[in-house]
């Protein structure tokens, strides 16, 4: 007579081992491994959670931007308006247009790489006459 297995059971054999040697845990190479060997499994609701939470940008913010010549740049977050009540526009500074180094634009959350954010503590943006410091 053959056995259905329950999930739970499957999973007690799958931590005896698989037979390969090593107790059921995959090798140090295997890319499904983050660090220390744990499994690393994140979501496409989790990537959406985790990025809304850094929304809105706050200047002084250093991200990627789409430019016009459709690659990426890296900018600095000098202010942001409020569009509509869940949506801003963020007036970028880009950084390493050397032939213009005052290259200013708005720019909508789209063209903007929010896997790059680093944001920046203690650093001053000047804004016309004004200038603002990030703690």
């Amino acid at each position: 007579m053959e056995s259905s297995d329950s999930p739970r059971e499957r999973e007690r054999e799958n931590e005896k081992g698989n037979g390969n040697g090593n107790g059921g845990c995959r090798s140090p190479g295997d890319p499904k491994l983050g660090d220390g060997g744990m499994r690393v499994v994140e979501s496409e609701a989790m990537k959406k959670k985790k990025k809304a939470s850094m929304l809105p940008l706050e200047p002084g913010t250093r991200i990627m931007c789409r430019w016009k010549d459709y690659k990426y740049h890296p900018v600095t977050v000098m202010e942001r308006r409020k569009m509509t009540p869940n949506d801003y526009e963020y007036y970028v500074h880009y950084t390493d247009f050397s032939w213009n180094p005052n290259l200013m634009e708005w720019v909508k959350l789209k063209e903007l790489d929010l896997d790059s954010v680093v944001t920046v503590v203690n650093e001053k943006v000047v804004q016309g006459n004004e200038c603002m410091i990030f703690f």
